[in-house]
C-alpha cells in the first residue's frame, strides 16, 4: 500500500459525529507518521453541548479535549 494511504477501521457504532471538513491527515510529531485527526462534534448540533477533540492511538482512546479557547 502507498505511504499516503490510510488503513482504517470502520465502526458505525463508534459514536463519532463529524463532517469531511473536520478531518485531516497530519504529521504531528514530525516523524513521518501521519495521523488521522477528526474533530468529533458529538451531539453538539442537537443539544448545543460543547464540542470535544478525541485523541486515539489505533483503536485505543488516549484522551478527550475541549477546543482551544484562544488564551
Amino acid at each position: 500500500m502507498a505511504k499516503n494511504w490510510l488503513e482504517a477501521h470502520a465502526d458505525f457504532s463508534a459514536g463519532v459525529h463529524t463532517f469531511g471538513q473536520c478531518m485531516a491527515l497530519a504529521d504531528l510529531n514530525a516523524d513521518g507518521d501521519h495521523r488521522l485527526i477528526i474533530a468529533d462534534h458529538g451531539q453538539f448540533l442537537a443539544n448545543r453541548s460543547q464540542a470535544k477533540l478525541k485523541k486515539n492511538k489505533g483503536l485505543a482512546p488516549l484522551g478527550l479535549f475541549g477546543p482551544p479557547d484562544g488564551r
